[in-house]
């Protein structure tokens, strides 16, 4: 028997089961004894999702899908987003915030391969690092933005470029013609 019909047989039987009960609705919320929301499972028009609460009524961890993929969201004590882990039709992915709700790390994989983003507090790209089909390269990134030093492998070899504050090159290892 193929594991679809299985399955088919399976969903066919827990229907069919006398003396079981089926609560169909579209939320449920659950309370602890004082009557506060501490967890709710409810289906919008964004797909299904699950929520839990602390004792302060705050959220600490969301899951959910919608119509790209599904997701989770952390929350800090301050009720602020701190991490969210998402699939998408790109693929996964994983971001930190900090406590201002400023994305310092993202981490991603698609089809061109990982990377590793850092951010300064004031939303500049500080260091990306990631490996795409040509090889790995990691970029430091200045104060203003501008890359101040890339590192890379690819099929000619390591390379090292150095740059000033206005993204002329100062320096590179092989050295450029």
């Amino acid at each position: 028997m193929a594991s679809e019909d299985r399955l088919e047989l399976m969903a066919l039987q827990s229907e069919s089961q006398p003396g079981q009960t089926t609560v169909r609705a579209n939320r449920f919320v659950l309370q602890d004894t004082s009557g506060r929301t501490r967890a709710v499972l409810a289906v919008d028009k964004l797909g299904p999702g699950l929520a839990f609460y602390d004792e302060s009524g705050r959220p600490s961890l969301i899951v959910g899908i919608k119509s790209d993929g599904p997701g989770l969201a952390l929350y800090g004590s301050d009720g602020r987003i701190r991490a969210i882990l998402s699939l998408d039709n790109d693929g996964p992915g994983l971001i930190f915030k900090d406590g201002d709700g400023e994305i310092r790390v993202g981490l991603s994989l698609d089809k061109d391969g990982p990377a590793l983003g850092l951010q300064s507090a004031d939303r500049k790209a500080r260091v990306i690092m990631l490996v795409s089909k040509d090889g790995p390269a990691v970029t430091l990134y200045g104060e203003n933005g501008k890359p101040n030093a890339v590192l890379d492998v690819d099929k000619g070899g390591p390379g090292l470029g150095l740059f000033d504050n206005l993204g002329k090159q100062v320096a590179s290892v092989p050295p450029q013609a």
